[in-house]
């Protein structure tokens, strides 16, 4: 079956327009924005051969990308587009899709309350439209605003129960929640030590993937764990972190930058460094402040302010 004549769509077979114009292009930003332009009218409801309608699949992975520069404004509108998409033509895994797009945007953003609500609607889609593997998907962000958000209990409740689902399906990403996904509930429950092997683990297992934006994420959250562990671990937290602020600024991830300045200040402020700390603190709160990331601004504020004699 060949595409609708259109001139900027290729005649492809559906499976091959899916491939070649909504994965490969949206590897690189611009072209996202162009698989997003191409994508609208009477093709946002074309399926292509996908589980998703790539309309759909498009902006959610188009609001991760800005997300992960600190263009949420951005990313907000072009998710908002994509579940707009979703819920007028009624498909709930695009729906549960787009959603999960959208709190990500609020997760990076640190707006972790916003973040739940929006990721606890795709959760209790998924339940109730009979997406068992859809909510493995979920779990991850929503885990993961569960443990930023002062709900520790929650997070690690929602990743044992994923996990298990993981292994029933005999699902890929059970490995993902096993490893990142307890490591960061058990560091947020105060468990660094049990956290730590899963947070080594979960880098091994992106390293192999030699995905570098979640071997970037891995590396924060290993440093993260090794800094709460104790004193005997924190060269390495401090090395991580030398390598994750690296990687993020290679590939544009002002959260991840600011994330990981933050993360150095609390470390040199354990490690008696205070001075270093404070330059931490104030290269956190410029790109915060740039990005517009009030939660985090105010946190490196108040490491500013105690760092400071």
């Amino acid at each position: 079956m060949r595409s609708r004549a259109r001139p900027d769509v290729p005649r492809l077979p559906h499976p091959e327009f899916a491939r070649q114009l909504v994965l490969q292009r949206l590897r690189r930003r611009a072209q996202g924005e162009t698989t997003v332009r191409v994508l609208q009218g009477e093709l946002e409801r074309e399926r292509f051969g996908m589980a998703l309608l790539p309309a759909v699949y498009s902006r959610t992975v188009m609001a991760w990308a800005l997300a992960e520069e600190g263009l949420f404004a951005r990313g907000l509108e072009v998710g908002h587009q994509g579940l707009q998409i979703a819920e007028r033509l009624n498909h709930p895994h695009s729906i549960v899709f787009a959603l999960h797009g959208i709190g990500t945007v609020h997760l990076r953003r640190g707006d972790f309350p916003e973040a739940i609500r929006i990721l606890e609607r795709a959760q209790a889609i998924c339940e109730t439209a009979d997406l068992p593997a859809v909510f493995l998907e979920v779990a991850l962000p929503l885990g993961s605003a569960y443990a930023q958000g002062n709900r520790a209990s929650d997070a690690v409740a929602l990743f044992e129960r994923a996990v298990s689902q993981a292994m029933a399906l005999k699902h890929h990403l059970g490995h993902w929640l096993r490893s990142g996904g307890m490591a960061e509930a058990y560091l947020a429950a105060g468990r660094a030590e049990e956290a730590l092997p899963l947070a080594e683990l979960f880098l091994d297992i992106t390293g192999m993937m030699n995905a570098r934006g979640p071997m970037a994420w891995a590396r924060h959250l290993l440093a993260a764990v090794a800094a709460n562990v104790g004193p005997e671990v924190f060269d390495r937290s401090e090395r991580e972190l030398g390598a994750a602020l690296a990687a993020a600024e290679s590939l544009g991830m002002r959260p991840l930058a600011a994330r990981c300045h933050l993360t150095l200040g609390d470390l040199y402020v354990r490690m008696g460094r205070r001075q270093q700390a404070a330059a931490e603190f104030l290269s956190a709160a410029e790109i915060c402040r740039a990005a517009d990331m009030p939660y985090w601004l105010a946190r490196a504020e108040q490491g500013l302010n105690e760092s400071v004699p």
